[in-house]
């Protein structure tokens, strides 16, 4: 089973696909929390797509999180001083999600002990594999 979450900026979800990249199972947080829009740590959408295909953390074989935080970093710093002190409003609304994205992996292990591989996938693909792999 392999499992794919996003969260820290809005919309936080969980998918679960089994070896064949079938749809098992996926739900939005707010669904289960009724907070619209939510972008916290998706624990309750990843408890409910376990429990709906009768696994457990240890049962999965990948971990997949939407993005790569790290990447473009550097034109994201260059962008920020230049549009200085205007980028401060960005900053403040959405630095601290970055640091979380950083810290993904470790959040889902702390909450979901496992020894899947864990695997950053670049936002953009990540769009389009989800597009592409159940058609």
């Amino acid at each position: 089973m392999i499992l794919g979450f996003n969260c820290f900026m809005q919309d936080a979800a969980a998918a679960l696909l089994d070896s064949t990249g079938q749809i098992v199972a996926a739900v939005e947080e707010e669904r289960l929390t009724r907070r619209k829009h939510t972008g916290c740590f998706p624990e309750e959408a990843i408890r409910w797509c376990l429990q709906s295909a009768g696994c457990t953390p240890r049962d999965l074989t990948g971990v997949a999180f939407n993005m790569r935080p790290w990447e473009g970093l550097v034109s994201r710093a260059a962008s920020a001083i230049r549009r200085f002190p205007r980028s401060l409003a960005l900053f403040g609304s959405r630095g601290s999600n970055w640091s979380k994205m950083l810290r993904a992996e470790t959040i889902f292990r702390q909450s979901f002990p496992c020894d899947a591989a864990f695997h950053w996938v670049e936002h953009h693909r990540a769009h389009a594999l989800s597009a592409y792999i159940p058609s």
